[in-house]
């Protein structure tokens, strides 16, 4: 008799991968091949990108996660990028049972750590969840993303739930020449990632900085899934962002204005393209992402544009050398395969 102490991590079928994002679009936007990829390069160093698997009423069902050892040849476990949510390939829902049966595949005594997001949108309810199986194993928390619901029509919507001011700097910004430029040449993705550099620098943000590649990748590999959008005044680049597109939302991903240019606003025209393609492709939502503790003015941003709080559910799993023992005293032994002789 031996333990089963190990989680199904297979290596990503690409072919299979790619069918389930048809044109680059499927359940997540933050699932799909190429953006995995785009992840993967950021951030793998000295991980493996790799598909947690599992079955849920016959279902097959595959999660992007990155994997590591630790020095006690466990594996840790996390999905990127953080805080967004990634869910199995062949999904566009979260239930209850889905999450069980994940969150069951990892809780074995050769897994120290897991850490996922979940959908804001998702039918998992914490109330119906069975935390108490996880013991002290499991600990769920949220962050707050800022999510538009796209419920009625373009233009009723820049009418009834868009400050004023914000369509005064929209059409401001575009009667003064500012152009809005989708998936933009090279040379002018370069002149963006200058700018991102810069303004990543000058502003003190937080995190790795992206590298060039991820933005000309951006701007080419991502097909219906994810645009680059470049903002251009007098010959020059001054703002810009990310967007990437599921069968559910438009997601902010990122983005970046240039501060000293006055007269124009960058950001607010943007944040108006992002609901233009969120009505006009008939999405349910879009998700202008997080804001770090203490900027009110990016709420308050956000806010102006229909944007409301919204919960991303973290489930974060961790085991213990101590928890591990505690747990392999409980877990049933699972046999061997049987291997007969011919």
């Amino acid at each position: 008799m031996v333990w089963k102490f190990l989680p199904t991590l297979t290596e990503p079928d690409q072919g299979k991968w790619e069918r389930h994002f048809p044109s680059g679009v499927g359940g997540s936007a933050y699932s799909s091949p190429d953006f995995q990829r785009m992840m993967f390069r950021e951030y793998g160093a000295g991980w493996q990108l790799r598909l947690l698997s599992t079955t849920c009423q016959g279902q097959d069902l595959s999660l992007p996660v990155f994997v590591r050892r630790n020095h006690y040849c466990r594996y840790e476990i996390v999905v990127r990028p953080i805080a967004c949510y990634v869910i199995p390939i062949e999904l566009d829902v979260v239930t209850t049972e889905i999450v069980t049966n994940l969150l069951d595949e990892v809780d074995r005594v050769g897994v120290a750590t897991f850490t996922w997001w979940l959908p804001p949108w998702t039918s998992w309810r914490r109330a119906d969840f069975d935390a108490n199986r996880y013991g002290d194993r499991l600990r769920i928390s949220s962050v707050d993303t800022y999510v538009i619901s796209c419920d009625t029509s373009y233009e009723e919507h820049l009418a009834q739930r868009v400050r004023k001011t914000r369509g005064y700097e929209v059409r401001t910004s575009l009667d003064r020449g500012l152009e809005v430029l989708e998936s933009p040449p090279p040379v002018l993705v370069d002149e963006y990632y200058e700018l991102y550099c810069r303004v990543h620098t000058e502003q003190r943000w937080v995190g790795q900085v992206y590298t060039r590649d991820f933005f000309h990748d951006a701007a080419t590999r991502l097909g219906e899934g994810g645009k680059l959008f470049v903002m251009r005044f007098n010959n020059r680049v001054i703002g810009g962002g990310i967007l990437l597109f599921d069968r559910h939302a438009v997601h902010y991903f990122q983005g970046t204005t240039d501060r000293a240019v006055k007269g124009v606003f960058p950001h607010a025209v943007l944040c108006s393209e992002v609901l233009k393609r969120a009505y006009g492709r008939g999405l349910r939502y879009v998700n202008l992402g997080g804001v770090n503790p203490g900027n009110d003015s990016l709420v308050d941003f956000k806010k102006s544009w229909g944007a409301e709080p919204m919960a991303v559910p973290e489930l974060r799993w961790r085991c213990s050398l101590a928890q591990a023992g505690r747990m392999a005293l409980q877990k049933p032994l699972v046999p061997p395969p049987v291997v007969r002789a011919r």
